[in-house]
């Protein structure tokens, strides 16, 4: 029997709270990259999503301008 199969077997009988505090343990073990920003999607209307790209566009550093002194 592998690891995986063992460790399900006990899994198996563990009551379903435990089970999911186990499934939360997993989940925080391998975090999604999927729908971080989800949440964020059209807080910013059009006008302040384009003064946000200009203002960062604007200030952004840049490297391959800057480090010509060094």
């Amino acid at each position: 029997m592998t690891l995986l199969e063992s460790t399900v077997e006990k899994l198996k009988s563990l009551p379903d709270e435990e089970i999911a505090a186990v499934r939360r343990y997993i989940d925080e073990l391998r975090p999604s990259t999927e729908g971080r920003f989800d949440d964020l999607l059209g807080c910013l209307t059009e006008d302040e999503s384009d003064r946000l790209a200009a203002a960062i566009e604007e200030s952004c550093e840049r490297p391959e301008t800057n480090c010509r002194s060094w």
